[in-house]
């Protein structure tokens, strides 16, 4: 293995760190302000309902998966929903 290649992996671990982050903490919380968004006419119902079906379907498959994880997805999404 030369230093070339050592050197190459080294500038790729931040990188993918970097994306398995995006993966598995800011795609989930980012339900959250699309669900704020919704609720206060931002997007259209049915552009939401799109979004929401396709892009989140992995969040509603494991939440779906464990009714701990349901509540706790449901109230995550609370959080962004208008008091009263």
């Amino acid at each position: 293995m030369t230093d070339t290649h050592h050197n190459d992996e080294a500038k790729r671990f931040p990188w993918l760190m970097f994306s398995l982050l995006v993966l598995f903490v800011a795609y989930p919380l980012s339900t959250g302000p699309m669900f704020w968004l919704d609720i206060h006419g931002y997007v259209s119902g049915e552009a939401a309902c799109e979004v929401m079906d396709t892009f989140y379907a992995p969040i509603e498959w494991v939440t779906d998966s464990s009714e701990t994880l349901q509540n706790l997805y449901y109230r995550y999404l609370s959080l962004f929903a208008p008091v009263g």
